[in-house]
């Protein structure tokens, strides 16, 4: 028996911030994350990167762009749906970064 579909999110929220001088964009609800990964950004080296964060069901349930790293935005839609990682497109992918805080 397949555990029903997640009921559809509400337009997901997010917003903008600077911390310590640097551009955070925060999209839905990363801290709903069990686990988090690198989906764009080489490292966290890098200027710009963005963490998918996912639940116990491998769900996208936020994100978070650092340093201006607008690729965060298409992952709006995603996370509305809930959508399953393996239903991403991903530029670059990394392995798990360990799990959210």
């Amino acid at each position: 028996m397949q555990a029903p579909e997640p009921a559809p999110q509400p337009l997901a929220a997010g917003y903008g911030t600077y911390v310590h001088g640097t551009k955070l964009t925060i999209v839905c609800n990363p801290s709903a994350g069990v686990r988090q990964q690198i989906i764009f950004g080489e490292s966290t080296g890098a200027a710009r990167f963005v963490f998918a964060f996912f639940s116990a069901e491998d769900r996208i349930t936020g994100a978070v762009g650092v340093g201006g790293a607008r690729a965060v935005n298409q992952l709006r839609s995603a996370t509305e749906r809930r959508s399953p990682s393996t239903e991403l497109e991903l530029e670059n992918r990394h392995e798990s970064a360990g799990r959210a805080q």
